[in-house]
């Protein structure tokens, strides 16, 4: 097993993200670049790959790209990926299963639209309900992330979560404590506010 960088930069604004200094602006490898790495850890017997890109779905046309290439090429091979519930759809997760993606990250990280607004996540419960189920249905399994103790939150937020991680059956649940770190927008604000 190894892992992988294929692609690097996040246009989002998640006001809790630590990995500003990689930048807003997506820069990625070509898919026969990617796939010629993975198929030279073929040859060395590797064949697991965790893609640790911020959103390897951001660009669909290259993520396509990529899973075609690994069908030509008829590689046999397992790999994971981090991604977003809203840069998912049907036909680019038939591809990556048809592909061997066997595992994608989501960042869910709230059970309540109130709280993934708070967050500046971009992102409602109700994406999330619909990626994991389409993931899940295409044979891929599914971690979600979740935090806790995000601006905004009390208690009954924080059960809303739990139970919406209940209800999303995802394969896998991480929960972490939403951490302020340095100069990010959360941490600026926790500052302001003493």
């Amino acid at each position: 097993m190894t892992t992988m960088i294929t692609s690097r930069g996040c246009p989002f604004s998640c006001i809790y993200c630590g990995r500003f200094h990689i930048g807003k602006r997506f820069r990625a490898r070509s898919a026969r670049n990617v796939v010629d790495e993975m198929e030279a850890c073929l040859e060395m017997g590797i064949g697991e790959f965790q893609v640790f890109d911020d959103i390897f779905t951001l660009d669909k046309k290259r993520a396509l790209s990529v899973c075609q290439e690994i069908v030509q090429r008829d590689l046999n091979l397992s790999w994971a990926i981090r991604s977003r519930v809203d840069t998912v759809d049907r036909e680019l997760l038939q591809a990556l299963a048809r592909a061997g993606c066997r595992r994608i990250s989501y960042g869910v990280e709230a059970g309540s639209d109130e709280i993934l607004k708070n967050l500046k996540k971009g992102i409602t419960t109700r994406q999330a309900e619909e990626a994991v189920r389409m993931t899940q249905e295409m044979g891929i399994a599914v971690l979600a992330d979740f935090m806790l103790g995000s601006p905004g939150e009390k208690r009954e937020h924080i059960l809303r979560t739990i139970d919406f991680a209940l209800k999303l059956r995802p394969d896998f649940a991480q929960f972490t404590v939403t951490t302020p770190y340095p100069a990010t927008e959360l941490y600026l604000e926790g500052l302001r506010r003493g």
